[in-house]
């Protein structure tokens, strides 16, 4: 499998690459669509690395019951003759794993991120924190009954 060396990273909704004071390369940073208010959405290219799949633990499938959101254990405790119980475990029950589809991931490997890739993170960290306030501060005065 090749793995590919990098992966667009959507940005939160509330980043914005226009504010002056941006201090980093504008190529970096790349419109990837609209958000439901049509504001432009923000991506940015990061290096990745394959990981398992957390899901799956590496497996690439799933018994259908976990997926549907079954309570398996209850499932189990009325298996009265065992056929459940031996088709759960013998892995007749699985599917492929809706996440990875095969086991394995890409994630972000922050551990090759560039100066400026780490800048613009940080810049997002800084909206999330932003809608946070804004959230919180919304919800007090709702509270307060403003």
């Amino acid at each position: 499998m090749k793995t590919p060396k990098q992966t667009m990273y959507k940005l939160h909704e509330y980043f914005d690459c226009y504010t002056e004071d941006a201090d980093y390369n504008e190529k970096l940073v790349v419109k990837v669509g609209t958000n439901e208010y049509d504001q432009p959405q923000f991506g940015i290219l990061l290096p990745q690395t394959p990981d398992w799949c957390h899901v799956c633990n590496g497996t690439g499938g799933r018994s259908q019951w976990d997926i549907n959101g079954y309570d398996i254990d209850s499932m189990l405790e009325d298996d009265d003759d065992g056929e459940m119980r031996e088709a759960y475990f013998s892995g007749k029950t699985d599917v492929a794993c809706t996440d990875c589809r095969g086991g394995v991931i890409f994630v972000v490997d922050y551990d090759k991120l560039t100066d400026e890739q780490n800048a613009i993170l940080r810049m997002e960290s800084e909206a999330f924190k932003d809608e946070a306030e804004s959230r919180a501060m919304d919800a007090a005065e709702r509270r307060a009954g403003c």
